[in-house]
């Protein structure tokens, strides 16, 4: 009886650790790739009450950066979907993205806006985690970071940096 008196505040210490750390691991995970913004909301919200800087954080609160970096991504996002034979053309999202440190997008989220061009959901999904594969904005930080904005496609020339040349 001694022993297990003894052993009994130990083995609950071990359990609660493994128990936290078990569900530190099942809540990083539970938010997918891509995701529709509505959906897997517990892990959403988990997500974005976690460390995450905004974009124009991210680019030393330079706001006209993190605008050409966010268009400059956009743009490559239409290319790829030249390749994949995907017509991003009328589709109107709005778009949560997620980046790692390093510019690797971690998470996207996103939600069709009404009047946007009917595209089937998995298939925008499947383009979206294909895009994370081949995509790495070039940016490095300190800390994650994340934007939350309206997309409409095609970006086009919304997404050029101005230049001297035109008068930007």
């Amino acid at each position: 009886m001694a022993l297990e008196n003894r052993l009994m505040p130990a083995l609950t210490a071990v359990l609660l650790c493994l128990t936290s750390s078990l569900h530190a691991q099942s809540a990083e995970k539970d938010l997918p790739l891509v995701f529709s913004l509505g959906d897997e909301e517990p892990a959403y919200d988990e997500e974005t009450m976690s460390h995450y800087a905004s974009l124009p954080q991210a680019c030393d609160n330079n706001t006209q950066e993190a605008y050409h970096k966010l268009s400059e991504m956009l743009s490559k996002m239409e290319e790829f979907a030249r390749i994949k034979k995907i017509n991003l053309d009328g589709i109107k999202a709005w778009m949560h993205f997620f980046w790692r440190k390093d510019g690797r997008l971690e998470h996207i989220g996103f939600y069709f806006k009404p009047g946007s061009r009917q595209i089937d959901e998995e298939v925008f999904a499947d383009f979206l985690r294909d895009f994370t594969q081949h995509y790495r904005m070039a940016i490095s930080t300190e800390q994650k970071f994340a934007h939350y904005t309206s997309c409409s496609f095609p970006a086009g020339r919304l997404h050029q940096r101005p230049s001297a040349a035109n008068g930007g």
